[in-house]
């Protein structure tokens, strides 16, 4: 497989390093106001905001020392060597290694923009069309700081969460696209947050890490977060967005208004989330003319933003994943193969990152559990062969990171699909969604390399 990156050394930094390095670069933070991410919700709330000189001094020196990695720090997970060789395809993981964090300007304001589904090599083959944006990203590509690695899976319902909690998806519980929460437990959709009966699904279970706008608040600061007015009451804003004054408007330029709105306002961080580029993918294709109408008119818009915020700010646009443009003479439907089908209860997560959820009995003990995972992980390794890359419960927190929390209940089969394959069940998913052009989730270089492009004004 070709699309799968290996790399000889250190890997770039996690899309959970954004955040942080955020807060430690905004002079309207205390320097220590970082360490309260990727506590406990409960710990944050009552974190002491007392004096860190470690912090201190990483914000001393981040004007000299912008988009080098110069602070080690104990990470919760790296992604490892992924190789192109098949026989190594199994070994894909992250790792937990000292990594080099981001570190970004010192600003007294910041403005992140979110473009959904824009992947770095996405932006890298169309440098001719993104004048603003090439400007903002080739500097740092020398150093290979113009882009970080999402979380996988490489999902909107992941990702988001992560940016803004700094944490991994295992920490927050948002798995996938869809999830089972327990065993017992009906699948949710977490974008929805709602069961496949329509049903509501509470999202107050799914808030145990403090976000980036918490923790302004607690800092007594102020944080908006423009977008869609569908996400305005929704679980997933509840989730990634908690703190943050939510503000809806339709069109980009509209959004990207009243980003600037707020932080002349008084506010000191503005969210600013774009989905156009991410629906023009799914529907049409990321090399399509539609996409690339898209992507040239966020390029403008971010163009304008630049030249009306106020200044001292630190304009930052990142992504939640990249994506892929499938074949689906390459798609498998599970319910044409009796061998994919046997022995499973439920199924979630999305064509690129498949959950598959086996039944279990009252009666087995977890060597037996583990056993039937692993004779499952088997049959649909031997069945998909190079179209995919199955990841047993037992190895799966090398992939979504470490489970903290003893109520968050992995898949006991991740499907990674590789190259260009989709694995659907055509039972549960809808001829809309089996025929997408445009998927990500799983763990090839375009859907994991995300942009992180930085302009202080």
């Amino acid at each position: 497989m070709t699309n799968i990156p290996y790399y000889d050394g250190s890997p770039p930094p996690l899309i959970t390093d954004i955040s942080p390095a955020l807060l430690r670069a905004c002079t309207a933070f205390p320097p220590e106001a970082a360490d309260q991410l990727g506590r406990a919700v409960s710990e944050a709330r009552s974190a002491d905001l007392g004096s860190s000189k470690m912090a201190a001094s990483t914000r001393e020196t981040a004007n000299e020392e912008f988009s080098a990695g110069c602070k080690a720090e104990q990470g919760c997970g790296r992604y490892g060597s992924i190789k192109s060789d098949n026989d190594h395809l199994n070994s894909a993981q992250l790792r937990t290694t000292q990594h080099p964090s981001l570190i970004f300007p010192q600003a007294q304001h910041i403005c992140m923009v979110m473009a959904d589904g824009l992947g770095y090599n996405m932006i890298a083959s169309r440098w001719g069309h993104v004048k603003f944006l090439r400007a903002m990203l080739q500097p740092c590509v020398s150093t290979e700081n113009a882009y970080v690695h999402t979380c996988l899976p490489s999902s909107t319902a992941c990702a988001i969460p992560a940016l803004t909690t700094g944490c991994l998806p295992a920490q927050t519980g948002m798995l996938g696209y869809e999830t089972k929460p327990g065993i017992d437990m009906p699948v949710v959709n977490l974008l929805q947050f709602r069961q496949r009966n329509h049903r509501e699904y509470p999202a107050k279970s799914f808030y145990r890490k403090p976000t980036l706008f918490d923790v302004a608040i607690n800092s007594g600061r102020r944080a908006v977060a423009v977008g869609p007015h569908k996400f305005r009451a929704s679980g997933m804003s509840y989730v990634s967005l908690h703190g943050a004054e939510i503000v809806t408007e339709k069109r980009l330029m509209n959004r990207c208004e009243k980003g600037v709105e707020a932080l002349r306002a008084g506010a000191d961080i503005s969210y600013i989330y774009w989905d156009g580029i991410d629906h023009a993918g799914h529907n049409y294709g990321w090399q399509s003319y539609e996409w690339l109408c898209e992507l040239e008119a966020f390029d403008a818009a971010m163009d304008w933003l630049a030249s009306h915020l106020p200044p001292r700010t630190l304009l930052l646009v990142v992504a939640d994943h990249g994506m892929v443009d499938v074949d689906l003479s390459q798609q498998t439907s599970i319910c044409d193969y009796p061998t994919l089908v046997q022995d499973v209860a439920d199924i979630a997560g999305e064509p690129r990152a498949l959950h598959v959820h086996l039944h279990h009995d009252v009666g087995d003990g977890e060597d037996v559990m583990n056993e039937r995972i692993e004779l499952a992980a088997r049959r649909w390794q031997d069945l998909l062969g190079e179209r995919a890359l199955v990841i047993p419960r037992m190895q799966a927190q090398a992939f979504y990171g470490k489970v903290e929390d003893p109520q968050i209940y992995l898949p006991d089969l991740t499907v990674f699909s590789l190259d260009k394959a989709s694995i659907v069940d055509k039972r549960i998913h809808s001829p809309k969604a089996c025929g997408l052009k445009g998927m990500h989730g799983s763990v090839t270089e375009d859907e994991l390399l995300i942009p992180v492009g930085v302009l202080l004004t």
